[in-house]
């Protein structure tokens, strides 16, 4: 900046460059202007406007000028020896190392609970307790049957059976002939019954087939009398029409007639009024309407005549009518009478047939229960004979034997004892080993279930699968058994001080994987947590998740974070490809081309140049190169365009 207090003209002149281009040229004569007229303020003013022209122009030159395009870097990466790795990512659960179920061997109702979750306990602790007093029971009925067999294996041992065993023999006898006797005695009275029950009801049956014969009869005598008097009367009625229509018909001749005779005597009248002396012109008129008056009386007459006679003629037949409906009618009512008499007593035969029937019924019934119960009698006093005559024989021949079943059976209640003290001892639940409580699954008062069930263990490990682990002991397993749900435990005791990683791995990477494989784990609820691993063993067979075939993969962290919780989400990282010491290249610099493999080689005086290679293992970014490249050469990258490298439009 130019000091406040040097001269004009040293604050006006420009700076020369070094060189003698600068003094060569012709400059403008500014100060000699300044000299000659302009004042220093003026002069100054005059220099600051250019200057502000000048920048003026150049941001107007900024803006409607483009930008041409900045070049696109040049991007290399040098060929050396490396690592290569493939990662095989999977999503994973922590479980603990060591994990049991504990259950109680019964079932029962808790009475009390003496462990909550996050408890360490100690093996032989009580945890729990069940109702004893069932137990209880079963185990004095136990100990009074072992008392009740010891007592008869006694009696055995020190009395003479023999004796009382014949006397059972003879009174078996006794009552086997009993029971025949009164077997036989009782089918023979029931025979008799149903004999007679079945002639009574023969005999009724016949009395009730003659009655309904004879309604039969009766009732088509009593159609066909309905019959005649339907017939008759439609012939009445028939003959009735006629009449009426007869009737009708002489109704209109009388009327005829009637006014035929009115007309006449209308025109005779007029023919004597104009007929008289003097005659009017009118009277051969009147005298001809006279007589045609006359003759069509005459024919209305005879027409009268004719239809009355005939009205005789059809009245004869009604009255023959009647006569046959009325004698069809007491015909009738003479029948009548019989077909209700024939119909009551063929409702009294039914009814006594049925009540036969229903008699026969209940014999047969008896009949049939009696003989059940006479040979049910026959063969338990053939049994009790037969049990009689074998403990006869048991106690005569087989008395050793009889001992030693005796005292086979005194030891098997002995057993028995033992048992159900046992199931008195397990009505305690105590802890196995030592450990944490993961899960408490009841409360004094609730039923218990005894658990026989063992807890699914992930592969090469004693822990459990994840969804059998208490982190997840009440969802349902997806993972244990392919799929079955997993078995809920009374309590489960877990360690928490050890912990390893159960994953699933994909179809595509369960081959690759294999134990011993190095592996890198994160947790979800743990940012920023990494801890080493290695695959400790894979599933030999699949295991279907959500219809999609997977391997369960067992990882051993290397150290465990006091962070760590059985449950939480791992992501597992499994190296399941890995070449040291070899030549390698980023994988984006290569390039494929109709199965071969190429990169472009930068030379050292600049020129590029298309190498076809050999790769190996391919990693997650680089590429191991087997044949076709050198240590230290010098390969392209694709290009990227630096930030601001795309030209801004001038503005319209």
């Amino acid at each position: 900046m130019v000091q406040a207090g040097a001269p004009f003209e040293a604050r006006c002149s420009p700076r020369r460059p070094h060189g003698g281009d600068w003094e060569g040229r012709e400059q403008p004569d500014v100060v000699g202007r300044v000299r000659s007229g302009l004042s220093p303020s003026r002069a100054a003013t005059v220099l600051v406007v250019v200057i502000a022209l000048v920048i003026v122009a150049l941001v107007l030159r900024g803006f409607f000028t483009p930008t041409p395009p900045a070049a696109p870097t040049l991007r290399t990466a040098v060929v050396a020896r490396d690592t290569v790795r493939t990662v095989a990512a999977e999503t994973g659960t922590v479980v603990p190392v060591q994990q049991q179920d504990v259950n109680f061997r019964q079932s029962g109702q808790l009475t009390e609970v003496d462990a909550k979750v996050g408890d360490h306990v100690k093996a032989g602790q009580v945890l729990a307790r069940i109702d004893d007093r069932p137990f209880q029971n079963s185990l004095a009925q136990a100990q009074q049957r072992q008392a009740s067999d010891q007592a008869q294996l006694n009696a055995t041992l020190t009395g003479n059976a023999v004796q009382t065993a014949r006397h059972s023999v003879d009174a078996a006898k006794t009552a086997l002939a009993n029971a025949q006797s009164q077997a036989a005695l009782t089918n023979q009275q029931d025979a008799v019954t149903v004999t007679q029950d079945q002639a009574i009801l023969s005999r009724d049956a016949n009395v009730a087939a003659r009655d309904q014969a004879a309604l039969s009869a009766d009732q088509a005598r009593l159609d066909h009398d309905r019959a005649l008097v339907d017939a008759d009367t439609n012939t009445l009625q028939a003959d009735q029409a006629v009449v009426a229509r007869d009737q009708g018909q002489v109704a209109k001749d009388e009327g005829r007639v009637s006014v035929d005779q009115t007309r006449l005597q209308q025109d005779q009248a007029k023919e004597q009024a104009d007929c008289a002396a003097p005659a009017k012109p009118s009277c051969p008129a009147d005298q001809a309407a006279v007589s045609d008056d006359q003759n069509r009386l005459s024919s209305d007459q005879k027409t009268l005549a004719s239809d009355q006679k005939q009205l005789a003629l059809d009245q004869a037949p009604v009255a023959q009518d009647q006569a046959q409906v009325a004698n069809d009618q007491a015909q009738l009512s003479v029948d009548a009478p019989s077909l209700i008499t024939d119909r009551q007593l063929v409702s009294q035969d039914s009814s006594r047939v049925e009540q036969d029937q229903t008699v026969l019924r209940a014999d047969l019934q008896k009949q049939a229960a009696d003989q059940v119960a006479g040979k049910r009698a026959v063969d338990d006093a053939q049994a009790a004979l037969t049990s009689a005559e074998d403990a006869l024989t048991a106690q005569t021949n087989l008395r050793p034997n009889t001992i030693a079943n005796q005292q086979a059976v005194v030891a098997a209640d002995a057993a028995a004892v033992d048992t159900a003290k046992q199931n008195v001892e397990e009505t305690v639940l105590t802890a196995p080993v030592d450990g944490t409580l993961a899960s408490v699954n009841g409360a004094a008062g609730e039923p218990v279930q005894a658990g026989n069930d063992q807890t699914p263990r992930a592969p090469g490990s004693t822990a459990p699968l994840p969804d059998t682990a208490a982190s997840s002991a009440f969802v349902p397993s997806s993972l244990a058994a392919g799929g079955a749900p997993a078995v809920q435990a009374f309590m489960v005791l877990t360690g928490v001080h050890s912990f390893q990683v159960v994953a699933p791995i994909a179809e595509l990477d369960a081959a690759r994987v294999s134990p011993g494989q190095q592996v890198k784990v994160t947790f979800d609820a743990i940012p920023g947590l990494s801890l080493p691993g290695e695959v400790l063993a894979s599933q030999p067979v699949a295991t279907l998740i959500q219809d999609v075939t997977n391997y369960l993969v067992t990882v051993n962290l290397d150290t465990v974070d006091p962070r760590l919780k059985a449950g939480m989400t791992a992501r597992a990282a499994v190296a399941v490809g890995e070449a040291r010491d070899v030549l390698a290249v980023p994988s984006t610099a290569i390039q494929h081309s109709g199965g071969h493999s190429y990169v472009v080689v930068i030379r050292r005086d600049g020129t590029q140049a298309k190498a076809e290679i050999e790769t190996g293992l391919v990693g997650d970014t680089t590429t191991q190169v087997l044949s076709g490249l050198h240590e230290g050469d010098h390969v392209l990258l694709p290009a990227v365009t630096p930030p601001g490298a795309v030209a801004s439009r001038p503005l319209s």
